[in-house]
């Protein structure tokens, strides 16, 4: 009976130190909502406690090339702004949310701006909105990966067709107008003004 009692209280005591064990591992790896930050970017998320942000910048890469090309959102390089590979240490969230704010960004005002990230699966997430205050954007993505940041001169191409168009249209109307005023200064036009009480008797 002794030796029953004992195998119990064994049995009792190993179960308590794993759950005391897998309590202490769960309160460790605890998320909480909080900002992380590195260089000139800063993500807010749920994170554990020692997570760690890690930035790497680049003009573009060849990765994020290809998606974009693929999906004609880019023709070439030059459209990248630039590439912002964004990692964070630790078990993510669930469902994860990020709220990503990246400074030093310079955007021009000529061209429509877009953002894009692919995150670590090489899935392609689009950024329907996103702000641009102080040379800084901000936005929100469910994942992370490579944020980039791209320009589509789609519409520009299409302002600069059309101006010159216009120009063009322009261009041959005036030629019109100086032949015509040629023709007429050399004789070859005559102008006839005929009344209408002249026609009732021819």
């Amino acid at each position: 009976m002794r030796k029953l009692t004992g195998y119990i209280v064994a049995v009792l005591m190993i179960a308590f130190c794993v759950a005391a064990a897998a309590s202490t591992a769960a309160n460790a790896a605890e998320s909480n909502e909080r900002t992380l930050s590195s260089g000139d970017v800063a993500v807010t998320g749920a994170f554990e406690e020692d997570a760690v942000l890690t930035v790497s910048k680049f003009p573009y890469t060849a990765s994020a090339l290809d998606q974009l090309v693929k999906r004609k959102q880019v023709a070439n390089e030059k459209s990248i702004v630039g590439v912002y590979h964004i990692q964070i240490s630790g078990e993510e969230a669930q469902e994860p949310s990020y709220r990503i704010v990246i400074k030093n960004v310079r955007l021009s005002q000529f061209v429509k701006n877009k953002i894009s990230v692919i995150d670590e699966n090489g899935v392609y997430h689009a950024v329907s909105n996103f702000s641009y205050v102080n040379q800084a954007v901000s936005f929100r993505s469910p994942a992370l990966g490579e944020i980039v940041i791209y320009k589509d001169a789609t519409v520009l191409y299409i302002v600069i067709s059309s101006a010159g168009f216009v120009l063009v249209f322009i261009l041959i109307a005036k030629l019109i107008e100086a032949q015509h005023y040629k023709d007429l200064k050399t004789g070859k036009l005559v102008r006839k003004q005929v009344r209408e009480h002249d026609r009732k008797y021819w």
